[in-house]
């Protein structure tokens, strides 16, 4: 595979993009409008509540849990075909075609309940088919994105190359969060007031999938097969295995398990992104429940944590050139820490004032920033770095199996995640007489706060003794430079 040129990472770092924030879009607004959780609009009529349940929350909450251990499930299978895909046009544009072409249906009829006007305690059709539908979107969202980041060790020259290359990834998502966390707020409450629902801006957003048009241009891989003319065979084209060293499912798998520092941040990895994950979940519900902060306030205070972070990416570079991951890693989940206790101490029930509460949130993201840079691109540059360090010690190439393994973590986290949030949430919901639900107290997402912050505490520790290795890496190393006296002259003439 061609190795990317500098100006052309910016471009390649931008694929995942559309992916990425569907991804969150889903997650986060469509998964959470369905169980009544998305304060700022309705899903498909604007003159229904935005507290309507469309499915059965504990139907629901059960079946997410089946659909993301499935998910999980699959990553192993998918990054070891995203290896070993043999084609005219190599091994990662097909993979990457693919698991578009399976995104885009399966996202539009994510966006189409199957009952529009469910009983009040919602409707189980509508759980079962959200749940089926997201597994297939989820597979289709693992091959596309493995095969892409799958490429990252084979498509970068070294080290500083790889750390360019995620900074950018990085930097993509510090749009994509910043959108979908600090604008989207206000953008869907007002279209909501104008009539216009959740439905239909989804759907708007479909293009967006596009992006994973990038790498089929910009990845330049050979056949993984010489075609050639043999006259015996009456001039048809025989297939050969082009000199590419394939490895089998097992022993890919083992190469990624016997990495004693993979399996090192794998398993730190697993903490901090259950915390991270489960606060991007319930992000909103934090601003409109807990604080009750309204559209302009929320927005503001997800683009104190967001905007910064194209300033935080120079700095956290600096810092691992300089200290090393390490040290760049345990800053980061100390200002995390910091950001979460500030949204605990705001809980409007303690504060009794929205602008307090709004002023204590707002310097909490603020100073959450840099943490947030680094958990994004952490998970890209650690298992590129590793993976690339694989091939060269093993000769072989199985840099998707390393984001596999490590998908299985996002996936059995985002299952919990998940199953939490979906309790959590209903803590504090006030009911009327009717049994209708017609808002919340901020309960749920108050304690929300609480397990993220304990989940920190955690990942912080097991950051602390992180070995050696993980402090030497993406270190720049040190010239020495012999000085140059009287010797070296008298030696010269």
């Amino acid at each position: 595979m061609l190795k990317l040129t500098k100006r052309k990472e910016p471009l390649y770092a931008l694929s995942g993009f559309g992916p990425n924030f569907l991804n969150l879009f889903v997650a986060v607004y469509l998964q959470n409008a369905v169980i009544g959780q998305m304060p700022w609009i309705s899903l498909i009529d604007p003159t229904d509540p935005t507290t309507r349940l469309f499915v059965t929350v504990a139907i629901f909450s059960a079946l997410i849990l089946v659909t993301r251990i499935l998910d999980a499930l699959t990553n192993i299978p998918i990054a070891h075909l995203c290896d070993r895909t043999k084609s005219r046009w190599g091994r990662r544009r097909p993979c990457c075609l693919i698991g578009m072409c399976i995104m885009i249906p399966c996202y539009i009829c994510l966006c189409n309940p199957l009952i529009i006007n469910p009983p009040l305690d919602g409707s189980t059709l509508n759980a079962c088919w959200f749940a089926i539908i997201l597994i297939i979107y989820l597979c289709g969202s693992t091959l596309c994105m493995e095969s892409f980041y799958g490429s990252f060790p084979e498509i970068t020259y070294d080290t500083q190359a790889r750390i360019r290359l995620t900074s950018w990834k990085a930097f993509y998502d510090t749009i994509q969060y910043s959108i979908g966390y600090a604008l989207l707020p206000v953008v869907l409450s007002a279209l909501n007031k104008n009539g216009i629902v959740l439905q239909t801006v989804a759907l708007c957003l479909t293009p967006l999938l596009l992006t994973m048009l990038i790498p089929i241009f910009l990845i330049k891989e050979p056949s993984s097969y010489f075609i050639i003319n043999t006259p015996t065979l009456k001039k048809k084209k025989l297939k050969i295995q082009a000199n590419t060293t394939y490895v089998g499912f097992w022993e890919s798998i083992k190469i990624s398990l016997t990495n004693k520092n993979f399996l090192i941040w794998a398993s730190i990895f697993a903490v901090f992104y259950f915390g991270l994950d489960l606060f991007l979940l319930g992000q909103g519900s934090l601003a409109g429940y807990s604080l009750k902060l309204n559209g302009w306030q929320t927005s503001v205070m997800n683009t104190a944590a967001f905007a910064p972070i194209p300033l935080m990416l120079l700095i956290s570079n600096k810092v691992i050139k300089k200290y090393g991951f390490k040290v760049s890693f345990i800053v980061a989940i100390i200002s995390f820490m910091i950001a979460m206790s500030s949204f605990m101490v705001a809980h409007h029930a303690w504060t009794n004032n929205v602008w307090i509460s709004f002023s204590i949130a707002t310097v909490g993201s603020t100073v959450g920033s840099y943490g947030i840079t680094t958990f994004f691109s952490a998970p890209y540059f650690v298992p590129a770095q590793l993976a690339s360090e694989a091939i060269e010690k093993n000769k072989k190439v199985n840099s998707s199996m390393f984001f596999g393994v490590q998908g299985i973590i996002v996936a059995i986290s985002a299952a919990l995640n998940d199953v939490v949030w979906i309790n959590v949430s209903q803590l504090g919901n006030i009911v009327d007489s009717e049994g209708n639900v017609t808002g919340n107290d901020g309960t749920g997402a108050h304690v929300m706060t609480y397990i993220v912050l304990g989940v920190c505490t955690a990942a912080l520790v097991a950051a602390i003794f992180l070995p050696r290795y993980f402090k030497d890496i993406g270190k720049k190393a040190k010239v020495k430079v012999k000085p140059y006296g009287p010797t070296d002259v008298a030696k010269n003439l």
